[in-house]
């Protein structure tokens, strides 16, 4: 059996892949955007269309880099925890 290190640098546990929740709640709640962003863009001209879509481009883009910076951060608090765990000394008997 290979080590998380080794899953993670040959691609086997990719956890980027699976952040969509499951939940109905979501579900919905991306149906009702999907109709309510449909919608709406009927109701523009093509030109506010290409004006829109640029924009929710740049929008995504910059979602993308807090993401990155959430993993980042996230990654880097778990990182402190188990530093933490392991320095602590174990009580007598144990390890």
């Amino acid at each position: 059996m290979q080590s998380i290190i080794q899953d993670l640098f040959n691609g086997l546990i990719t956890p980027y892949e699976d952040t969509t929740p499951r939940s109905p709640a979501y579900r919905e709640a991306v149906a009702d955007s999907s109709r309510a962003e449909d919608e709406f863009c009927r109701r523009l001209t093509s030109d506010q269309l290409l004006l829109y879509r640029e924009a929710q481009r740049k929008s995504r883009t910059v979602t993308a880099m807090e993401a990155e910076q959430i993993f980042a951060d996230g990654f880097r608090l778990g990182s402190r925890l188990m530093l933490e765990i392991l320095a602590r000394e174990l009580p007598a008997g144990i390890g």
